[in-house]
């Protein structure tokens, strides 16, 4: 669980501060000297319904990297 603070409004977004809620999961490859991991993550930005308009944001972050 998280919480978002923000400078100005949009119109998906009306509040100043929001919940992001986050799930994800990923995989590490472990190979010789190097590390590749991969991952996805669903992040949803919401202001919980604070402010009559709750339009928030979804999404969905794919992670690929290299440990060395």
């Amino acid at each position: 669980m998280g919480l978002q603070v923000q400078d100005r409004r949009s119109t998906d977004i009306p509040s100043f501060v929001n919940s992001t809620p986050v799930v994800g999961g990923g995989f590490v490859f472990h190979t010789g000297g190097k590390d590749y991991y991969t991952g996805l993550r669903l992040l949803h930005i919401s202001n919980a319904h604070t402010q009559s308009s709750n339009a928030g944001q979804n999404q969905l972050c794919l992670m690929l990297g290299v440990r060395y």
